[in-house]
């Protein structure tokens, strides 16, 4: 275990370890917003939760969600939150602006005292009874960040607590970041397959999958098959059922036909060789 969770016990350690197995599942981010909201204060004891999305900079906050329990009571104070978010301790203290995800306890940058003078508690945490409270920022994504929060009433965050929520929300990073490129990469094949079926004028593209469109990307920089298995990380036989699941959904009976369309639809010339020559072996073609 890296020295910077030292506190955990193996009992907390497992628990996070599972709740990031779970995260790992989600595939979008409402689903990954709605396990936090559901299962963190679980794992990290709270009154109250909530997951804001941010812009790039952490520097105004798109939006906010809440367990239904909470989202009642601060419904009515959305505009209040924006008009007085840069006034919170750790905002101020711009500890999130160059990307770290590190978690922040507000204690930390702001006595009890100090808290009850600024915009934010009077607007806000006054009437929701927050008093403590822990933060952490992950998912430094082109188009939006996040910034998750757990608070409390009476007792402050413990130590062990920090660590574990910084436990997460490393792991949660990762997810994050890995869950933008898989929608990104979703949304180009989208449009791909939209492209390839528009210029081709064959139908049933877009009954692809995304491995398949990957294969085809591939296929068209590959002149030997044996090379594009090794490059896919399969064997032969797994790429050859691979191109005649590609070849029945479009309608073509070779591999040589597939390469054929590819070139015709990316305007690349033949390379003047003949179906069923040496880089379409029995099987593939």
């Amino acid at each position: 275990m890296s020295s910077s969770f030292h506190l955990l016990s193996a009992r907390s350690l497992k628990k996070a370890r599972h709740y990031l197995e779970t995260a790992a599942t989600c595939r979008d981010f409402y689903s990954l917003q709605q396990q936090y909201l559901n299962e963190l204060p679980e794992l990290l004891p709270s009154e109250s939760s909530c997951w804001d999305t941010w812009a790039p900079d952490r520097r105004t906050v798109y939006g906010l969600t809440c367990p239904d329990q909470w989202a009642a009571a601060v419904s009515p104070m959305i505009d209040a939150i924006q008009s007085t978010i840069e006034t919170h301790p750790v905002v101020r203290a711009g500890e999130w602006v160059s990307g770290k995800h590190s978690p922040a306890r507000l204690s930390d940058y702001s006595s009890r005292r100090q808290l009850r003078e600024i915009p934010l508690y009077r607007e806000v945490y006054r009437k929701v009874d927050i008093e403590f409270q822990i933060l952490a920022s992950f998912g430094n994504l082109p188009s939006m960040s996040f910034i998750v929060s757990l608070n409390r009433k009476s007792s402050d965050f413990t130590s062990e607590e920090f660590q574990l929520l910084d436990f997460v929300s490393t792991g949660m990073e990762e997810i994050a970041g890995l869950l933008d490129r898989t929608q990104t990469f979703e949304r180009l094949a989208k449009r791909t397959t939209s492209l390839l079926s528009h210029r081709s004028g064959l139908s049933g593209w877009s009954e692809l999958t995304l491995k398949e469109i990957e294969t085809l990307g591939r296929l068209a920089s590959h002149s030997s098959l044996t090379n594009l298995a090794a490059n896919e990380g399969v064997s032969r036989y797994t790429l050859n059922e691979r191109l005649a699941s590609i070849r029945n959904k479009i309608g073509l009976e070779s591999t040589a036909q597939l390469r054929a369309t590819l070139r015709e639809i990316s305007g690349t010339p033949s390379t003047g060789r003949k179906c069923g020559s040496a880089e379409s072996p029995p099987g593939i073609s």
